[in-house]
Formats: structure tokens, sequence, C-alpha cells
């Protein structure tokens, strides 16, 4: 199994895929499978964090000091799932009464790893990645030779929200899916409503090329990039009084119009302190531009 080049930063960060100044991707990410993802998790936790059982399956557990959710993950207990979520507090496997449903999306496709999503082996498709205890951001777009097509991508991203607002038992409501695609009709966020329950909450989502006065209004907790208007991307409730639940580990949003597969070198206040400061541009989200950190090599 070959995996591209995988790095690890000084803030435990592992990245999938690189850019460099003479090439946009490295070869061997074209045609990601999920257990290529499943070894990859697995040999950076150096435990069975994921498992894979088919080409469109992949169940997470991510090892945090809060997760109620005991190591290994299986095919019945895991936390993340290409379908559903757990909101289980106590350890058993997740069933009808702990766990949401992924909302239903364009041709009733709820899987995130189907050919249009993380692709099970597509060969037109390249893809980044960064991982860590918290969260899972892929990246995927389209490839024409040694160009990227940014008007055909994907991105999903899952795991628990930093800075997050609820504590004790009612954590899993920290849990999040966020799914950004060049079809706009694709793009959603969502979270459990409550732990123990099978109720989905959505999260606010602008989905017209406008700034939206709830989704991208900014909190006090915000750090500013000076000059770039680049900030942690804040999720919050589609309901009043649109709580913010936490921001996503490794994105950031900015008003700069970035164009999607774009690398952007942040020089400002970084909310995490890693020393890989260059991130992808990985969608559209309203009249702002989401932000995933990227290795690379050699960018002027």
């Amino acid at each position: 199994m070959n995996l591209p080049l995988i790095n690890t930063d000084t803030v435990g960060n592992s990245y999938y895929g690189w850019r460099i100044n003479d090439l946009l991707y490295s070869p061997d990410s074209v045609g990601l499978t999920t257990a290529q993802l499943a070894t990859w998790i697995n040999n950076f936790f150096n435990q069975t964090c994921a498992v894979a059982p088919s080409a469109t399956t992949l169940r997470v557990i991510f090892p945090t000091s809060f997760e109620s959710l005991t190591l290994p993950a299986t095919s019945a207990k895991y936390r993340f799932g290409e379908e559903y979520a757990s909101t289980a507090t106590t350890n058993f496997s997740v069933n009808s009464a702990s766990r949401i449903s992924y909302p239903t999306i364009a041709n009733n496709n709820r899987t995130l790893y189907d050919s249009t999503y993380l692709a099970a082996g597509s060969s037109s498709r390249v893809f980044y990645g960064v991982l860590n205890n918290r969260s899972l951001n892929i990246f995927s777009i389209e490839r024409n030779g040694l160009d990227l097509n940014n008007n055909d991508f994907c991105f999903v991203s899952f795991g628990w929200l930093n800075n997050s607002i609820y504590s004790g038992r009612a954590f899993p409501r920290n849990a999040y899916i966020l799914i950004l695609d060049s079809t706009t009709s694709r793009i959603q966020g969502f979270r459990p409503s409550a732990e123990n329950s099978n109720v989905v909450r959505n999260f606010q989502i602008p989905q017209l090329p406008d700034a939206d006065p709830i989704a991208n209004y900014p909190v006090s907790c915000q750090s500013a990039t000076p000059g770039a208007n680049t900030t942690e991307f804040y999720l919050r409730d589609n309901v009043a009084p649109n709580k913010a639940i936490g921001y996503v580990p490794n994105l950031l949003k900015t008003s700069l119009q970035i164009p999607v597969g774009g690398v952007y070198r942040n020089t400002g206040i970084d909310p995490d302190l890693s020393d890989m400061n260059t991130w992808i541009c990985v969608g559209v989200l309203g009249s702002e531009r989401i932000l995933m950190r990227v290795w690379t090599q050699g960018l002027a």
C-alpha cells in the first residue's frame, strides 16, 4: 500500500500529501481509499482508532481524554462513521437510540466515502489531509494532468470542536460533521442535538455568495490575522440564539478570495501555534473561503 509522504508538525498534526513549487500534488496521493485512510490513522496513533470494513465504509474513534468509547474501534463500536455518528456517553455499540443519521443530501446519498466525496480509489482525484487526536480533514479535488480543477472538489471534516461549550455528560454535542462541495446543494454541517439521542442539530451554513449575518459574524474569542481578516472557523447552531459551539481544528475562514486549491501563507496569529503556516483553500462558504492546514515544501 503506497501512502504519500506523511509529515508531522510541532503540535501533533499529521499530514497526508504535500505541495511544493514545481508540483501541485504527490503522485501517490491520487486515488485515496478508506483502507489507506484507516492505515494512516492507525499508524499515527499506534493503535486501532479506525477500521474500514469496505471501500465505502470507515469507522473512527479519536483518542481524546474525554472520549467515553474505549479502543479499539470496530465496525460496531465507533464515534464517527460514513453514515452515522454515535451520541453515546457510555461504552456501547452504535444503535438507533444513540446515533445521528447524516441528513439526506443530493441524490439521497448520505455516505461520506462515495466516488464524489472521498472516492474509493478514484484515479481522477487528488487528496490532501490533516489529522490530530480531535479531528480528520480530507480535501479532494479533480486533477487535469498536473493541474487542479477548482470547479470539481469536495471537503469532509469530522471530529471534536476546539474551544467547545459543552462539558460533562453533554460532551457529545461538541462532535461535528462538515461537508463542503463544488455542488452547493451538498454543503452541510451538523452535530448531535443531545447525548444518547438520535436527533440532529444543523449548523448555520450560508448557501449564497453573500455574507451571512449569523454564520459569519465574529465572536470575542476569535483572533484576526492582521491585514487579512482571517480567523478561526466557528460553527453555529441554526436556531436562536445561534450558539457558537466551537471552532474546527486545523481550519480557518478568510475574506480573501483565494481560489479553491490555492495555497495561502498565514503570517499572523495561529490558533494552534503550529510551525506549518501554509493553508489550502478547500471550499467556499457564503462570501468567505475555508482554509485547511497543508504541508508544503519550498513555496515562495
